[in-house]
């Protein structure tokens, strides 16, 4: 049977290699779009590990004065006003390494024996209430760590399990930018997005003396007055005497940020389609095509005593084979990434991505092969000998 099927491709070589090459491109294409969807539709499925409802975050740019006792008062004061005010459930500080902000502060060292690469953030006392961080070994920062012997310090899920899976990371003292003591362990913390790849990251407690513009982070009890927003800015400007400063409301950040990915998603998606579309459109063409060039031949097999059913089953293998030839061709290329290791993204990604586009070839092929392969099983001996 492949003998055969191997001998029909063989004698229209020319219309078979234009095939296979146009399936195996649309292949590839597709290979790269559910490569590049399925990578961001996983990141997706990750929780943020934070909340983004009812949460506004001010980011502070101090003024030049180097009084840093004035600063620390300053801060203070705000978070000392804005606690007064009904409709503010907590306030807390961070350094501008914070959700949605697009800052990061990664590090990188081999001092405690292994390398460790990690993203770094600081967040104060109340931060774990504020944004609704889940603990889920360990605990938060507390008063007592301000006069620890080591630096404390909150590590995520994702680092535990990238350097310390069988034991646990609670007490233990590595070296980063000094000695430093993981007091604990949060769930998840994709600061940069949903459709961000979670990294490991390490809180440290925020300084009250630091010379960073800190981000001040507010969430609000539900069912808040919209015209609160003013409020807050008024406080902060009568506050802060002077110093810069921006009012973003956290959950439209984030239905903001993801606009980002679904735009190229959509896009992608609808190019793909339109390519498709046009391979399906020439693909019937040329099985439509086939049949009429080859009504003597099927007239001659029905003749011969073939019924309708083996005259379309052979239209279908036909096919198939032919697209099985142009998927393997493909396969050759696609399977490069996962060898070659051109992106860092786990090698069952690329496993899906070529299942999901020999699936969706090979439906687009038996879809175009259906209507062709039983005008063909339709044909009548007789006239087809007639007409040859």
């Amino acid at each position: 049977m492949i003998k055969h099927l191997l001998t029909l491709i063989w004698n229209r070589k020319k219309r078979s290699v234009l095939l296979i090459i146009e399936l195996s491109l649309a292949f590839l294409i597709l290979f790269s779009v559910f490569g590049f969807v399925l990578y961001n539709m996983d990141n997706y499925k990750t929780p943020l590990g934070f909340d983004t409802e009812n949460i506004w975050m001010a980011s502070l740019r101090m003024n030049s004065d180097p009084d840093s006792a004035e600063r620390v008062e300053t801060k203070a004061l705000l978070l000392q006003s804005l606690r007064q005010i009904p409709e503010i459930s907590e306030v807390s500080y961070s350094n501008p390494v914070s959700p949605f902000s697009g800052s990061t502060w990664q590090t990188s060292t081999i001092d405690n024996g292994f390398e460790m690469d990690v993203e770094l953030a600081a967040a104060d006392l109340n931060n774990d209430k504020t944004l609704g961080l889940n603990v889920v070994e360990g605990r938060w920062f507390n008063k007592e760590d301000k006069s620890a012997k080591y630096r404390p310090i909150v590590i995520n899920k994702k680092m535990r399990m990238a350097y310390w899976p069988d034991s646990t990371a609670i007490g233990r003292i590595i070296k980063l930018n000094g000695e430093s003591k993981i007091v604990g362990v949060i769930d998840n913390y994709k600061y940069h997005g949903e459709f961000s790849e979670e990294k490991n990251v390490v809180i440290s407690l925020f300084a009250e003396h630091s010379d960073q513009n800190p981000t001040l982070i507010i969430r609000l009890k539900d069912g808040f007055d919209p015209t609160i927003e003013q409020d807050i800015n008024r406080i902060i400007q009568q506050t802060t005497k002077g110093w810069k400063f921006s009012i973003e409301n956290l959950e439209s950040k984030r239905k903001f940020l993801n606009v980002d990915y679904w735009i190229p998603m959509v896009v992608l998606g609808s190019i793909s389609g339109f390519l498709i579309f046009n391979v399906a459109l020439g693909l019937f063409g040329v099985l439509v095509y086939n049949i009429k060039k080859r009504r003597g031949e099927i007239g001659l097999r029905r003749a011969l005593g073939a019924n309708p059913k083996s005259i379309s089953n052979q239209f279908i293998f036909e096919i198939l084979f032919l697209t099985s030839i142009s998927i393997l061709i493909a396969l050759f290329f696609a399977i490069q990434f996962p060898i070659m290791g051109f992106f860092d993204v786990d090698t069952s990604l690329y496993i899906r991505a070529m299942f999901y586009s020999a699936l969706v070839i090979y439906s687009l092929v038996l879809i175009c092969t259906i209507y062709p392969s039983i005008q063909a099983a339709r044909v009548h001996p007789a006239t087809a000998l007639h007409e040859e």
